[in-house]
């Protein structure tokens, strides 16, 4: 009985302290976000502003490793076709490159065009707007990986902006026939996801 309990207790311990490493890894990275925020940012009134900017940048980040990235290298991992290491390698330089290549189509979508700027006069709110965007979706993000829901980061980043944009400046602030584009968008990937994996 004895050994049963500390074979219990070092299976505890082990489990603690693999997620005290978790949580330490994710602090650095945060901590490191920042601090390039720190170093790259201009040094004016903005500077905090930026650093905290950069921190939910940085906890959206994880999050969507955690939980879209999960869902691209799945299939692969679980099929045995590659490692769990070579599957983070992957992902990490093609999420590299697909933010360097065309994500900048992909940020003013969602800067300026699921929310009118001109409907917000003041920059500052226009600011909180996008920060508690961001910050919501990452939260959102954060309670579907610990229940190990696959969800969409970007249906998580533009409802953020939207319910940000209707609590700042009222339904008006919102550009639904643009939105109407997106959420069409939303039911036709799946449809053609499928076709094309019909004739894999």
């Amino acid at each position: 009985m004895e050994i049963k309990n500390i074979k219990e207790f070092e299976k505890a311990s082990k489990k603690l302290q693999k997620d005290t490493l978790k949580i330490a890894l994710a602090l650095l990275f945060l901590i490191g976000a920042a601090l390039l925020a720190l170093i790259f940012g201009q040094a004016n009134s903005k500077g905090l502003l930026l650093i905290f900017a950069a921190v939910i940048g940085g906890y959206m980040a994880m999050n969507i490793g955690a939980n879209d990235v999960s869902n691209n290298v799945g299939p692969a991992v679980g099929s045995k076709a590659i490692s769990m290491g070579g599957a983070i390698l992957i992902a990490g330089v093609c999420e590299m490159l697909g933010a360097i290549i065309a994500g900048g189509e992909v940020v003013s979508t969602i800067k300026g065009r699921i929310v009118s700027p001109e409907s917000i006069n003041d920059a500052h709110i226009f600011i909180n707007v996008m920060l508690a965007s961001l910050l919501s979706g990452a939260l959102w993000l954060h309670v579907a990986t610990l229940i190990g829901a696959p969800v969409s980061t970007s249906h998580s980043v533009v409802g953020g902006i939207m319910g940000a944009g209707m609590a700042a400046a009222g339904m008006s602030a919102i550009n639904w026939h643009f939105l109407s584009g997106i959420v069409a968008s939303w039911v036709v990937s799946p449809l053609m996801g499928a076709l094309i994996a019909m004739f894999f």
